[in-house]
Order: structure tokens, then sequence, then C-alpha cells
């Protein structure tokens, strides 16, 4: 990520989840704090981010961001996740007919 000011690109042993994580951590945490997690959603910037680590780096990075918190009950799930999970992003409806995420 030479853009940002981390040079993990530069670095002779690639970087680690552990690592990974905890220098994102204050960025993830304060938007998850902010927001709260049934608002958040973790994302990529793949295939770009490849230069500096890999995807599954990021990803168990992803799990080790989110252990603290809990996932919500089915009835209770954000709307984001059911609009991203069902493509209604567009033409949203309106209510919600299922209780599953």
């Amino acid at each position: 990520m030479p853009r940002t000011g981390f040079d993990w690109h530069t670095r002779s042993t690639p970087i680690g989840s552990e690592e990974l994580a905890a220098s994102m951590a204050p960025f993830m945490i304060y938007c998850i704090e902010q927001f709260g997690p049934n608002r958040c959603m973790f994302e990529s910037n793949f295939p770009v981010d490849k230069v500096s680590y890999s995807y599954n780096v990021m990803y168990n990075a992803f799990k080790r961001l989110s252990k603290g918190y809990s996932a919500p009950s089915a009835p209770r799930c954000s709307m984001t996740r059911r609009r991203v999970s069902t493509g209604w992003m567009s033409n949203p409806p309106t209510t919600v007919t299922t209780t599953e995420c």
C-alpha cells in the first residue's frame, strides 16, 4: 500500500494477519464504534492490495478484527446485509418477507 504510508510492499518477508489486524485496528474499531457492528461490513481492495499482502492474510485479519463482535440474530439482521445478499441495492422492496440472513 504505497499510497497509504504502509511499506509492506518493500519488506523481505510478507506481513501476517496478526500484524495486519493490529495495523488496521485503529481505523476499523473506530468505524465499528461509531456506526455499530450491525451497520458495518468489511471490504477489500483486491486485486490492488495484493502487492502488500495476500487475500488469505487480509481475510484472516478481518476475522481477527471482528472476533469480539457477535452476529445479530436472524430477525434483527441489518437491512444492508439483506440488500447485499439478495441484490436489492437498486430497487428495495417496501417490506422484507424473510427473517433469514
